[in-house]
């Protein structure tokens, strides 16, 4: 799309001629192809000092709208759906991130939200299904996940569950088929996939399991038919299988 762009001087609305720095100016910077506004700037003195940034739809609803203190995000900034409806919430502070965030349906209903702390996901972010119910649900400290990870199907029944410490996946994970039945079961050390795994079919029965040693195969993996009879058996080194059967 070919922007029209309009010299900041061209367009000012306030007290033309004043130079009085303190007055706040606005100016149109970029225009959409019919000649409406799509970046319009709010200025003190010289469009370097921004105050305020709102960029607009194509059909004239206002997009985002943001606000600065010395030239860098502060306070708050809203974005919207091309309908008018609110998108999105964010505080800032000094150009980073600080405080809520919220994000919403564009029926209104909550979609998310987080807080943050110098651009940082600090405490609880949940996300919901647009019926509102919950859909995840995690614990970040300083912009690292620590703690449970839970996420939900729109049902209500668990979908999953991870456990991390500081960023990384440590201990089970588990994961639901939607009957409620498990499906797989995992260890986590450190971020890397170490102790014993098994997945499972939707009917309960075991589909596979082994064990991984530091993020390989090692020692007897089994594979498993519907019925619950065993249907292979690997054996692995390092990762490499050395020897093999199937029943």
């Amino acid at each position: 799309m070919h922007l029209k762009i309009i010299g900041v001087a061209a367009i000012i609305v306030g007290l033309v001629g004043c130079s009085d720095n303190s007055t706040i100016k606005e100016a149109v910077q970029e225009s959409h192809p019919d000649g409406s506004p799509k970046k319009v700037i709010f200025y003190k003195g010289s469009p370097k000092n921004l105050v305020r940034t709102v960029f607009y739809h194509a059909n004239g609803k206002i997009q985002s709208d943001s606000y600065f203190k010395d030239g860098l995000a502060d306070s708050i900034q809203t974005m919207y759906y091309v309908s008018g409806a609110k998108y999105k919430e964010t505080f800032f502070k000094a150009g980073k991130k600080h405080g809520p965030e919220k994000s919403w349906y564009e029926d209104g209903k909550l979609k998310s939200e987080a807080n943050y702390v110098d651009s940082l996901v600090e405490g609880p972010f949940k996300t919901y299904f647009e019926d509102g119910s919950i859909q995840s649900e995690v614990t970040y400290k300083a912009g690292k996940k620590d703690g449970q990870e839970i996420s939900y199907y729109p049902s209500g029944l668990q979908k999953t569950l991870k456990t991390y410490v500081n960023g990384d996946k440590e201990g089970v994970e588990q994961e639901w088929y939607e009957n409620g039945k498990m499906k797989t079961e995992v260890n986590y050390k450190k971020n890397v996939l170490n102790g014993p795994f098994t997945t499972f079919y939707k009917n309960g029965k075991k589909e596979e399991s082994g064990f991984y040693k530091d993020g390989n195969y090692e020692g007897d993996r089994f594979m498993y038919r519907e019925n619950g009879k065993v249907r292979s058996r690997a054996k692995y080194e390092n990762g490499v299988q050395v020897e093999g059967e199937v029943f």
